[in-house]
């Protein structure tokens, strides 16, 4: 039975982490080759933050064992070269709730990086925190917090490649932190089915204010071009329904995705009896642009179902 049980264990984890067609055109060493590592293990006394050290003390003992990260799916931790490749500007192929992460390693960034998260966080509550086996040859356990330290070093001071060479960074696509709905000219949040459903509009409301609220990384939020949205009541027919454009201001503080407060800076003001009829739920998705990605969808056709429903409202 425990063979059974570890072999289906296994499985899982192999199906969730397996090869995804993903964009990677921004790793800095795109055209390296997967599946043809290449020895270069054999530096002396790296240093504990660089991707050497963080190779000698970390991925091969704790995370290329059988089973796991060895070559069977990404990160690739069999060698240096494929730990930095498989890391570094990588697209991360299960994404968080809140979908806010977009790369494995972001240079310059721990805290955009989905590496920590998976060090650190039960990504979903059903992924478990990495690594999820110990070898024997493993000191992770005595000295998580220290190598987690390592590795927010490393990636703080810029994901500096074997050689030492730094990588231009990216332009990170922003990411949407709430969107709240209030009655016309107040700024009192009307109330949710639940943390992540339709935001309920009373019957005597015929007037709302809809807000987004956006972080970017490089530009302020009151910045972002193109700044439009859609509603529908139906969500299949959603990429037909016609765009309005967004008012974008210095507004309010809300109560966010995470729980955080934000800045909302995005708004339209619609009239209830204009988009439904008592009982409707409307789906909304707002579009923006910042200075370096295309115009981007929130929530997109591939966000969790979750995010498609907190911005909606039920009339």
């Amino acid at each position: 039975m425990r063979n059974l049980i570890l072999s289906c264990f296994v499985f899982i984890s192999w199906v969730a982490c397996k090869k995804t067609e993903v964009d990677n055109s921004l790793n800095p060493y795109n055209d390296w080759e997967y599946d043809i590592p290449k020895d270069k293990d054999s530096l002396q006394n790296p240093a504990a933050n660089s991707i050497a050290g963080l190779y000698a003390t970390i991925f091969k003992p704790s995370c290329a064992n059988s089973g796991c990260h060895d070559g069977n799916f990404e990160p690739d931790f069999r060698t240096i070269e494929s730990s930095y490749n498989s890391l570094v500007n990588r697209s991360v192929i299960k994404q968080d709730s809140l979908s806010e992460f977009e790369y494995r390693v972001v240079a310059g960034n721990a805290d955009k990086s989905m590496l920590i998260q998976r060090l650190t966080i039960d990504l979903n509550g059903n992924s478990g925190i990495m690594p999820l086996s110990i070898d024997p040859n493993s000191d992770w356990i005595e000295k998580k917090e220290e190598y987690i330290k390592n590795i927010r070093d490393w990636i703080n001071q810029g994901a500096k490649d074997i050689l030492g060479n730094s990588i231009t960074q990216v332009d990170l696509k922003p990411t949407l932190k709430g969107f709240v709905v209030c009655e016309k000219g107040t700024t009192i949040p009307l109330p949710r089915s639940g943390a992540f459903g339709p935001v309920i509009v009373p019957s005597g409301v015929s007037d709302i204010d809809i807000w987004f609220a956006f972080e970017d990384d490089n530009s302020n939020s009151l910045n972002l071009q193109y700044n439009k949205v859609k509603f529908h009541i139906n969500l299949a027919d959603l990429n037909n329904a016609v765009e309005y454009g967004l008012n974008v201001s210095n507004g309010p503080t809300f109560i966010g995705l995470d729980n955080k407060s934000y800045n909302f800076t995005h708004k339209i003001t619609l009239k209830t009896n204009e988009i439904g009829t008592q009982g409707d739920v409307i789906w909304f998705r707002a579009y923006v642009q910042d200075a370096s990605n295309g115009i981007l969808e929130y929530p997109s056709e591939n966000s969790i179902f979750r995010l498609k429903t907190y911005c909606t409202i039920k009339l």
